[in-house]
Formats: structure tokens, C-alpha cells, sequence
């Protein structure tokens, strides 16, 4: 598969009434979920590096050619920079296909409020 590796960073405008994302970072835009092990280069997990300004639930709505809704991941944050990982297992424990998914970001907070959502996509292979 292409492992070659290519960051995105996203700024996100404040677009919802909770908590703002600053920054969004994917280290990589395509990841095989099992690790090679004849690899010494080799990562499992959708990796992000968000950023944001307040306490913060991070959801990863992740989402199949179909628009399927098929994971959503959660991850409790704190102000300043934090790497989620996604191991791109669907919500059924299975790991997903090989193929592209969209992979929507917002922020929460406690009152329900939430950030603008951002979309990125994210190529699975094995």
C-alpha cells in the first residue's frame, strides 16, 4: 500500500456556539489498522492532532461511501493540543474495509454545545 506520509492542517472557523477548534493535524491521510511487523516505519491508527481553546468531548464521526454513519469514536480534552487515534475499527469491534471514509471532527462541551464540524477523508488499506 502507499505509506508515503503527508500532513493537512485545517484551521476551523468558530461556526457553532461551543467550543472552538483551533487546529486540526493529520499526520497522515491513508493508515493500514494492523501494523506490519517487518515494518520499523509502521503505525496503526488514524492519528489527529487537535487543538483547542476550552475542556472539550472530541467526536470522530466516521462515515462509509454511503454516508453510513459506522464509528464514533469520543475523546475527553484539554485546552492546548491533544492526538487522538482512531484504530479503524467500525462500532461492531470489526475493522473496517479497505477504501476512503469521511472522517467528520467537532468539538463538545458539557452544556451541549458544539463546535462547527470539519471533514477530512481518510484512505483505509491492508
Amino acid at each position: 500500500g502507499n505509506t508515503a506520509s503527508r500532513q493537512s492542517t485545517f484551521t476551523v472557523d468558530r461556526g457553532g456556539v461551543g467550543p472552538k477548534i483551533v487546529e486540526i493535524e493529520a499526520e497522515r491521510e491513508s493508515f493500514s489498522p494492523i501494523p506490519n511487523p517487518y515494518s520499523t516505519n509502521s503505525q496503526s491508527g488514524y492519528r489527529l492532532n487537535v487543538t483547542v481553546e476550552e475542556n472539550a468531548t472530541i467526536s470522530l464521526r466516521v462515515r462509509d461511501d454511503e454516508g453510513n454513519l459506522i464509528a464514533n469514536p469520543t475523546y475527553s480534552v484539554a485546552p492546548g493540543a491533544s492526538q487522538l487515534v482512531w484504530d479503524g475499527k467500525r462500532a461492531d469491534g470489526k475493522y473496517c474495509y479497505p477504501g476512503y471514509y469521511s472522517v467528520e471532527v467537532v468539538a463538545l462541551d458539557g452544556s451541549g454545545g458544539s463546535s462547527a464540524v470539519h471533514s477530512l477523508t481518510v484512505r483505509i488499506y491492508f
